[in-house]
């Protein structure tokens, strides 16, 4: 991969060259060509070529105290996603970041003008990730890159969760506090599409005092495992299905989504 000079001073002094200019007003450098030969390059084109991205990049470590900190463990630098994108993806492009974390992917790739898809499962992306690209919106964050590409804010992102379907299964048994309260879950269940095909209702009723012998920690653990977990969600070829009573608002934005 190439990525492009930032400027000609920057390749100046990189490359340890002296700029020259021709007759004609032109600015240029002269390359090694190899044989103890000289090439003339004008800057114009050296800059547009770009220069190959090397294998080791030497960029310092975020640490808690730095200004772009979010407070998030495994946030990288935006000067490392730059390089990254740069490298990797043209302006316009799509990035794809399915472990977004913090949102350094996809803060960078907003402000360097490139779409993205960003993936998250845990519940801090509406503490840390979306409001972060809030501020990347409104210009209010000035850090990371932003004063290297001058960003002013601007742009939108559209922010969507998984329909839930068996998942809420999966809640009611966190949220349980006693065995009965299980069990009643375990009677919704049972009668539902969203029971693994590998348990046997009936089985487990006959042995219903062996359950309720157990620990609720290990009771929820059992029935956790019950869920069929393909069903976790709504998938999009049932979006229809009546029962999963999905709005038209959101029939409509998956339809232009998947440009169906």
């Amino acid at each position: 991969y190439f990525e492009k000079w930032g400027s000609k001073e920057e390749y100046v002094k990189k490359r340890k060259q002296k700029l020259l200019t021709d007759e004609d007003g032109r600015e240029y450098v002269l390359s090694d060509a190899g044989n103890g030969k000289r090439a003339k390059m004008f800057i114009e084109d050296v800059l547009e070529k770009g220069v190959v991205v090397d294998d080791v990049w030497d960029l310092d470590k975020l640490n808690n105290s730095a200004k772009e900190s979010v407070g998030f463990t495994s946030q990288k630098r935006e000067t490392l996603l730059e390089r990254i994108i740069k490298a990797s993806c043209p302006e316009g492009g799509i990035v794809l970041d399915y472990h977004l974390g913090s949102g350094t992917t996809a803060a960078t790739a907003h402000k360097l003008n490139r779409r993205y898809i960003g993936v998250e499962q845990m519940d801090y992306i509406n503490e840390i990730s979306v409001p972060r690209l809030q501020n990347v919106i409104s210009g209010d964050d000035q850090q990371g890159i932003s004063k290297d590409v001058n960003w002013q804010g601007g742009g939108s992102f559209v922010y969507c969760e998984l329909a839930d379907l068996a998942s809420k299964f999966s809640d009611l048994i966190e949220q349980a506090q006693t065995t009965e309260q299980l069990i009643d879950v375990w009677n919704d269940l049972k009668n539902s599409a969203n029971l693994s095909y590998k348990v046997d209702p009936a089985l487990f009723d006959e042995n219903r005092e062996a359950f309720n012998a157990l620990e609720i920690s290990e009771q929820k653990k059992l029935l956790i495992e019950f869920i069929d977990k393909n069903q976790l969600y709504v998938n999009y070829s049932e979006i229809d299905d009546k029962t999963n009573e999905i709005s038209e608002n959101d029939k409509k934005l998956n339809k232009q989504f998947y440009g169906a």
